[in-house]
């Protein structure tokens, strides 16, 4: 009987899988087995690694690419940024679709000479307007072809890099490709980008177009110039690693350069900047400490400066650790809990208002009166 069954046929032997919701995945005890997985940071203190993009918003001449081309330096050199952030050395690639190639150059040797390197100490390269688009049909492979055995690939910029509109939610899916590139390659990617307008309001709006780009992004930093003042080099989105930020200034090197009408070096040195901006719920508190209650909901929402949603999770929040109550008489106007010792304060909520915190305790201690003898 066995020896009546018929021989399996080449199709059947070779059978393949071709649904790529099944073909591709892993089962958790094949996953768990293993060691626990590593991130690819390649500049761990500002959260930027492989595996989903890092970008790099600001306003026009803030300085986004002149900062991006000094981090790629530090990268490609093994220099740690701005004397203080550790990086992971390797190599650099920048598409450039912003400069061109004089330009180009003529900054990264500026930098190497402020930095005190030569162009041979740093292994990068760049390429100035490509006819190359993330929306061609072919960019995934392109992509995974040009960043193999790249560390860092810097895109400048991404509205410049694919056709079409950027405010359309289907512009998501370039991003999500590189997010797909990186995973698979270990290459990180910075993309230069514009600010919105409505950024001050709402840190989500820092890159300008869809909010598509926010969310599918792993790193959002900010750089933030005002003439006469620092450059506020800020985070705004991370899923890993949080970066309280930094102030720093571009500072000229060297003797001055005719034909380009500019030093011969130029570097970026970090320096004490203002104080951070207080959270949300730090204004909120502040506020009803120095105003009194009760007071209405929509003055507070100014003074917060978020989404109504973001406000209302908020006042949940701050009700739920006994910080604020409301009035009773159907307007539910919040005011301050006055004795702190009724507070019911996390660790983490504890911190975050540890700027009323030490100076409600300062004020307290005038108050208080002398011993007796």
């Amino acid at each position: 009987y066995l020896g009546n069954m018929p021989e399996p046929s080449d199709e059947e032997e070779f059978e393949v899988d071709e649904n790529p919701l099944t073909r591709d995945a892993v089962s958790l005890m094949e996953a768990a087995s293993k060691p626990w997985p590593t991130t690819k940071y390649v500049i761990p203190d500002l959260g930027i690694s492989a595996g989903a993009i890092t970008m790099l918003c600001g306003f026009g001449h803030s300085g986004k690419t002149f900062v991006t081309m000094y981090a790629e330096i530090c990268v490609a050199t093994g220099k740690p940024m701005l004397g203080e952030f550790a990086v992971t050395k390797g190599k650099v690639l920048h598409i450039d679709y912003e400069m061109g190639k004089d330009e180009m150059t003529i900054r990264y040797r500026r930098l190497l000479n402020g930095m005190g390197l030569k162009p041979e100490d740093a292994d990068i390269r760049f390429t100035s307007f490509p006819k190359f688009r993330l929306s061609d049909e072919d960019a995934e492979q392109q992509l995974l072809e040009a960043v193999e055995g790249v560390s860092l690939c810097v895109i400048d910029s991404l509205r410049a890099a694919f056709n079409g509109e950027e405010n359309g939610s289907s512009s998501r899916k370039y991003v999500d490709m590189l997010n797909a590139v990186s995973d698979q390659t270990g290459c990180a990617f910075i993309l230069i980008h514009h600010t919105g307008k409505n950024v001050a309001k709402d840190t989500r709006t820092a890159p300008r177009g869809t909010s598509g780009f926010y969310d599918a992004a792993g790193t959002v930093l900010m750089l933030d110039a005002k003439k006469g003042e620092p450059t506020r080099l800020s985070q705004t989105k991370s899923r890993n690693i949080t970066f309280s930020g930094c102030s720093l200034i571009f500072e000229d090197t060297g003797e001055q350069v005719e034909p380009t009408k500019r030093t011969e070096g130029l570097l970026l040195v970090k320096v004490p900047g203002a104080a951070p901006e207080e959270s949300p719920a730090v204004k909120v508190v502040r506020y009803l400490e120095e105003n009194g209650g009760p007071v209405l909901s929509a003055k507070l929402l100014e003074i917060a400066a978020i989404r109504k949603t973001e406000y209302l999770r908020l006042m949940k929040r701050l009700k739920r650790a006994n910080v604020v109550e409301v009035t009773k008489d159907g307007k539910a106007r919040p005011y301050l809990v006055q004795h702190r010792e009724h507070w019911d304060l996390d660790e983490s909520f504890e911190e975050e208002l540890a700027p009323v915190l030490s100076a409600a305790y300062c004020d307290d201690g005038m108050d208080e009166e002398e011993p007796r003898e």
